[in-house]
């Protein structure tokens, strides 16, 4: 089942908020440090709200204002809530605010590249070892065009 109207994106809001995205992120990512450099460089936050207003997914990004790019830093769901169009309505709302957005994904993740394939995003470049020895991260930009933007209204 998608998320339909009872989910929702939005930016954050309070305390509350934060607390339910660093929890989020720490069961993703196994407890990782990285949410404090997410916070710290972040200029905006989509947040996914289930129901019951409880954060379920997540992505943030870094504005690049001088060469007029978003990076996507990281987009999360919950795995007891993934594959349900979550991950796609996070990027979306990214995609609404923003005209150029690139990223990195891991190259070996096939569902994950072709998940951002099939939002339009296009293979840049390839940057070797990226993650760790033999696991490389594949750079992926999207670019709204005139007739996406006539789409997405």
């Amino acid at each position: 089942m998608e998320f339909q109207m009872r989910s929702r994106v939005k930016k954050f809001e309070s305390l509350k908020d934060i607390n339910e995205i660093v929890a989020l992120h720490n069961e993703v990512w196994k407890n990782s440090t990285g949410i404090i450099d997410l916070l710290k460089k972040s200029t905006d936050c989509f947040v996914l709200f289930n129901e019951g207003s409880q954060v379920i997914g997540y992505a943030f990004v870094e504005e690049d204002k001088k060469r007029r790019f978003v990076e996507l830093h990281d987009l999360a769901v919950s795995p007891k809530c993934r594959g349900r169009g979550g991950g796609r309505l996070l990027l979306q709302s990214v995609m609404r605010k923003y005209p150029h957005i690139k990223l990195i994904a891991r190259k070996s993740d096939d569902r994950l590249v072709g998940f951002y394939r099939s939002q339009g995003f296009e293979l840049e470049s390839v940057y070797e070892n990226y993650y760790d020895v033999n696991e490389d991260g594949a750079r992926m930009s999207w670019r709204r065009s005139v007739q996406k933007e006539k789409i997405m209204r």
